[in-house]
């Protein structure tokens, strides 16, 4: 999941992380899993989880739907620029084995950046 700090909204998280499930697919470097797969497993278990913070629930929702890793992310609005931060986490231990940063002038450009961090990601 990818969370929107100061200055952003959610619809703009949510369409910067579509962006780049989009871009790290096209690295072929992932076996993207569908969202809605993983939110029915969650609807399934949601009493199980309700006292995980986001991230925990997140690996433990990947962890069943058989993913080997999650990404995470973050967006936030600074001056004139965007920052976006994401990171891969393997699902079995929950260690980050990789983070990233790009910043992005205006939304216009958040497909370059998720570009560039699916490139940094997939390395």
């Amino acid at each position: 999941p990818f969370e929107n700090g100061p200055g952003v909204t959610e619809i703009q998280a949510t369409v910067f992380r579509n962006l780049l499930e989009a871009e790290l697919g096209l690295t072929g470097a992932f076996k993207l899993i569908e969202r809605q797969k993983l939110d029915l497993i969650l609807a399934e278990k949601k009493l199980a989880y309700s006292g995980l913070s986001k991230d925990k629930t997140a690996v433990e929702l990947g962890r069943m739907a058989g993913a080997e890793l999650a990404v995470f992310g973050f967006v936030s609005r600074e001056a004139e620029k965007y920052l976006i931060t994401a990171r891969v986490v393997e699902v079995s231990s929950g260690e980050i084995l990789r983070s990233v940063s790009a910043q992005s002038p205006e939304e216009f450009f958040f497909r370059q950046a998720a570009r560039e961090l699916a490139a940094d990601l997939s390395r």
